[in-house]
C-alpha cells in the first residue's frame, strides 16, 4: 500500500493460500488456517505443561519522546521577558549591554524552564503509572527459543513450519523473524495500546535493538484459540483511519497481518493497536515480526 507522502509498506505475498484483505490503506491482512488446529494445540500444551520458558516482559510507562520535543520552543521562550527588563533597563540601547548580562539573562530562565520541564515530564510518568499500574502488558509470555531440539522435535517442526510460512508470507527468510513467543491472558489481562515500531531517534537498548533485526517491519498475530465476541481479548486498531477503530476477534489458526513500519524503516504512526482485556476464559496467541534486517 501508498503510505503518507507515498512511503509503501513492506512486501507481502498477495497470493498465499487463506490470504484476505481486510483494510487496504493502511494494509491490514487475515490469513485463515495459517495454522492447523492440531499445530495450535500443540504450541498451547507446551506452553501449559512448561515446555516454554517464560518470558520476563519489564514494566513500563510508555511516553511519546517525539511529541516532547514540543516543549523545545518553550524553552527558547522562557528568555524573553528577562531579555525585555534589561532592554528596559537601559532604554532599548544594545549598546549598553554586555555579553555576560545577556548571558546571564538567557541562561537562568533556560535552566529554569529545562528543570520545570523535566519535573513535568516526571508528574506525568508518575501519574501514567499510578493510572495503568505502570503495566503495558499483563499477559505471560513463553519462549519458542527454550525448544529442546533433541528432546522436542515435534514441538520444534511446529515451530519452523511457522516460521517457514511466516517468512513466505511476507516475501522474506527465517532469519529476518524474531524468535516467536507464546502468549497467554486470563480474564482481565491485556496488552495496552503501543507501536511495535521504534521512533526515529529513539537512543534506548539500541545495541540490543540492533542485534535482533531492527525496526519491526511486519507483525504476524497467530490466534491459537477461538474467543467469542463477547469473551473481549480482540486486537484493537486506534486510528481513525484503519477502519474507523478496526477490531479482530481471536479465531484458531487465523493470522491477523499488519505493518508497524513503512518499507524505508520509518514508523508507521498510524499503526497504534492493543490486545483487549479477555472478559471470560483464556486468549492464546503466537506472535512473531518481519526485522529490518537479519537477526544474530
Amino acid at each position: 500500500g501508498g503510505g503518507p507522502r507515498g512511503r509503501l509498506s513492506p512486501p507481502l505475498d498477495a497470493a498465499f493460500p487463506g490470504i484476505e484483505c481486510l483494510h487496504a490503506e493502511p494494509p491490514v491482512f487475515l490469513v485463515h488456517d495459517f495454522l492447523s488446529q492440531e499445530q495450535c494445540e500443540a504450541l498451547v500444551a507446551a506452553a501449559k505443561q512448561e515446555q516454554l520458558a517464560k518470558v520476563e516482559y519489564q514494566d513500563a510507562v510508555l511516553l511519546d519522546r517525539q511529541r516532547l520535543l514540543l516543549l523545545l520552543p518553550l524553552l527558547l521562550c522562557t528568555p524573553l521577558p528577562s531579555v525585555a527588563k534589561l532592554l528596559e533597563a537601559v532604554q532599548g540601547d544594545w549598546a549598553l549591554i554586555g555579553a555576560k548580562d545577556i548571558a546571564a539573562a538567557v541562561a537562568a530562565p533556560i535552566a529554569g524552564g529545562a528543570l520545570a520541564a523535566a519535573a513535568l515530564i516526571q508528574i506525568v510518568t508518575f501519574a501514567l503509572t499510578k493510572l495503568t499500574g505502570g503495566k503495558i502488558f499483563t499477559g505471560t509470555k513463553f519462549s519458542t527459543a527454550s525448544i529442546d531440539a533433541t528432546k522436542q522435535r515435534e514441538l520444534l517442526a511446529v515451530v519452523e513450519a511457522a516460521k517457514q510460512r511466516a517468512a513466505s508470507l511476507c516475501c522474506t527468510t527465517k532469519d529476518h523473524l524474531e524468535v516467536p513467543t507464546v502468549t497467554r491472558y486470563l480474564p482481565g489481562e491485556l496488552q495496552r495500546r503501543h507501536n511495535d515500531a521504534r521512533p526515529a531517534g529513539d537512543p534506548d537498548n539500541y545495541d540490543v535493538y540492533m542485534k535482533n533485526g531492527g525496526q519491526r517491519m511486519v507483525q504476524v498475530l497467530t490466534y491459537l484459540n477461538t474467543l467469542a465476541p463477547e469473551d473481549g481479548g480482540e486486537t484493537r486498531f486506534w486510528d481513525p483511519k484503519v477502519g474507523g477503530g478496526l477490531r479482530v476477534h481471536p479465531r484458531k489458526g487465523m493470522a491477523l497481518v499488519f505493518f508497524p513500519a513503512f518499507e524505508d524503516g520509518s514508523m508507521d504512526p498510524r499503526m497504534p493497536h492493543s490486545g483487549e482485556p479477555v472478559v471470560s476464559g483464556v486468549k492464546w496467541t503466537l506472535n512473531t515480526w518481519v526485522t529490518q534486517y537479519p537477526t544474530s
